[in-house]
């Protein structure tokens, strides 16, 4: 009997044994053959959108993604890309659906309510799917990017096309500092979008387009702007109003949105600096550029398709000194906690930093803009500082700018951009009614009121102009300012909007003011003699 429990004993144990050494190799194999299905689906995704085939290359990184490891980095990367590239191909579908609306309006001729709510439904679809997209790809990006020692390689690179053109080549080796500055551009382009989805866009969209295939609209001009928006704010009280159950929810997670790319951007530019690799084949990398007090870094983004040369180029973006700290005050502010910002070095270090690269990269002339070359040549040799200075003279270090305040992270309340829209009329017929404009250049006015200058909008450069009262014995009047306007004046209801503007006028360069006024909110009279000021500023360098 003894011996009997021992024997049963001993095969119970040599099973268990036995079992768990079965169970063991069953589960090294199973690994085993789970990390080389997992290396090949990584090799077919990055083949395929070396191939420009972001769709099928979605499938591979998905069922990693899916099936093996909801976090792998490499998957993570790769369906990033592929989600950026599906919202470059919806925003060419979204601009083919307004035009369209456009060849289709013909038949509304200003009546079709119903095919208006239509199609902004599907447009509104559309922002929708496009929003969704950018918050995948920058959340996929944020893996990799929080990834240590995070590296892509895919040769030539990974392609991306616009309306089938080649727009971007991002590679051969990409690391987490790559995956920061792409999680940026996918937020930024997210928290825009929802910003933008916040607002009601309902009206008759379709008249309006109706009246530009008939003819009746044929340029955009100051009397077709300001007609089409007064007809569009009338015919629907929804235009511009927040969206119905969503507007203040979808401003509130764009804000934060734009504020996390903010903070995207700085930590991809602070890796950057810390790499000591070779930076060749990376997507983003910082150089330098000029030399002693000229000395600036330059952010490179390689890979740009060159539509001239027909080959890939480098994008460099020369840094104002200051732009780093003012990206942070930017962030800061967005969420709600840092001081509004002032014009010179809040937000000076940023836009001078943009619109060289636009001046340099010829972007105006693109858009039918084009300054005199002298301007153009004088540029050439700026630092972004030295441009910053430069357009501190048109636009005096005056105002500061909150925007926190303003899309409602501070201590008051959003609001919708139809009670910031200058007044304008309700009680004439559709077309007629208008913004509500008064103009310093009374024998320049056509029949229509408006002047003969640049886009009937400013008045011409050989007007004779008188500094006069406007809007007297309404909410909106406003005394002589000692500016010889060009520019109509406006009723603004909220010449704050909604707290993102201050104005010290004692620096707003304007004769007329205290000596020490101090940054306030401003009245009407303040807000358009500030905008005169700079309108004027602005003709008279480009020689209106």
């Amino acid at each position: 009997m003894k011996q009997s429990l021992i024997l049963l004993l001993t095969g119970v144990f040599a099973l268990q044994s036995a079992g768990g050494c079965f169970s063991g190799n069953d589960t090294g194999t199973k690994g085993v053959a789970q990390q080389k299905r997992r290396a090949e689906l990584i090799e077919q995704g990055k083949e395929l959108l070396s191939q420009a085939e972001p769709h099928m290359a979605k499938v591979p990184f998905s069922t990693i993604l899916e099936e093996i490891d909801p976090k792998d980095p490499q998957a993570s990367f790769g369906l990033g890309i592929c989600y950026l590239q599906d919202t470059i191909e919806l925003t060419s579908m979204l601009l083919s659906v307004v035009t369209g609306a456009m060849n289709f309006a013909g038949v509304s001729n200003g009546q079709g309510l119903s095919e208006n709510d239509y199609v902004i439904e599907l447009i509104a679809d559309l922002l929708s799917q496009l929003e969704s997209r950018l918050k995948n790809s920058a959340e996929l990006f944020e893996v990799a990017a929080t990834t240590k020692d995070f590296s892509f390689q895919i040769e030539p690179g990974a392609l991306m096309y616009l309306n089938l053109k080649p727009a971007l080549r991002l590679g051969p080796d990409l690391d987490a500092a790559d995956a920061y500055l792409l999680a940026y551009l996918s937020r930024t382009l997210q928290g825009l979008l929802q910003l933008l989805g916040s607002q009601g866009l309902n009206s008759d969209i379709m008249g309006f387009v109706a009246k530009v295939n008939n003819g009746e609209i044929s340029s955009l001009d100051g009397p077709a702007i300001s007609s089409a928006l007064a007809y569009l704010l009338n015919s629907d009280s929804r235009f511009l109003t927040l969206a119905a159950g969503t507007g203040k929810a979808g401003l509130d997670a764009g804000t934060k949105v734009l504020a996390n790319a903010q903070r995207d951007l700085l930590a991809g530019m602070a890796l950057i600096k810390e790499e000591k690799d070779d930076q060749a084949d990376d997507a983003f990398t910082i150089g330098t550029t000029g030399r002693g007090r000229k000395k600036r870094n330059v952010l490179i983004l390689k890979g740009v398709w060159d539509q001239e040369k027909e080959d890939y180029r480098d994008l460099d973006i020369t840094l104002d000194n200051r732009f780093e700290t003012s990206i942070g005050l930017l962030a800061s502010n967005l969420e709600g906690q840092g001081a509004a910002l002032s014009w010179s070095e809040g937000m000076m270090p940023i836009l001078d930093t943009l619109l060289l690269v636009v001046i340099h990269e010829n972007l105006l002339a693109k858009l039918g803009l084009q300054l005199p070359q002298e301007l153009l040549d004088s540029f050439a040799s700026m630092t972004p500082e030295d441009f910053g200075d430069f357009l501190l003279t048109l636009i005096p270090d005056a105002l500061t700018i909150d925007l926190g305040k303003a899309l409602g992270t501070k201590d008051i309340e959003p609001v919708d951009l139809r009670s910031l829209v200058p007044k304008w009329t309700t009680s004439k017929p559709k077309w007629e009614n208008g913004l509500i404009m008064e103009y310093e250049c009374q024998s320049d006015l056509d029949s229509d009121g408006f002047p003969s200058g640049s886009l009937k909008l400013f008045c011409d450069k050989s007007a004779e102009l008188k500094d006069s009262p406007h809007f007297e014995g309404t909410p909106y009047e406003c005394s002589p300012d000692n500016v010889l306007g060009k520019f109509p004046y406006m009723e603004w209801p909220d010449p704050s909007l909604n707290g993102l503007l201050m104005l010290d006028m004692s620096k707003s360069k304007i004769s007329g003011y205290g000596a020490k006024e101090g940054f306030k909110v401003p009245d009407n009279r303040d807000l358009n003699a500030f905008i005169q000021k700079v309108v004027r500023s602005i003709l008279f360098l480009v020689g209106k």
